[in-house]
């Protein structure tokens, strides 16, 4: 998996980052971000799309960044479990980038 440059953008702005130095911590945080997501989905999801994944990814950001990731999942259920059911019925079907 790789973080584009607007992905990367997306996501610092997310964080209030307006600087470089940090750039490769924010590529882990999204990289991290992608594999949660994903695993927990069994499925790869296009990040670089408007919609709901996207969202997810950067707050998934944005708790890890400030070290409550173990919220996430509680704080964000009802996303998370709107995008299974968006994944089960095929919405993203297609979606992630070859």
């Amino acid at each position: 998996m790789t973080v584009d440059n607007i992905l990367l953008t997306e996501v610092k702005n997310k964080l209030r980052i307006t600087w470089d130095d940090e750039d490769d911590q924010v590529k882990e945080l999204v990289l991290s971000a992608m594999a949660d997501i994903n695993n927990a989905f069994k499925k790869t999801f296009d990040y670089t799309k408007a919609g709901l994944p996207k969202t997810l990814l950067k707050e998934h950001a944005f708790y890890n960044r400030n070290n409550v990731l173990h919220e996430f999942r509680k704080d964000y259920a009802a996303e998370l479990t709107q995008l299974m059911i968006d994944a089960a019925i095929g919405k993203y079907d297609d979606a992630a980038p070859k």
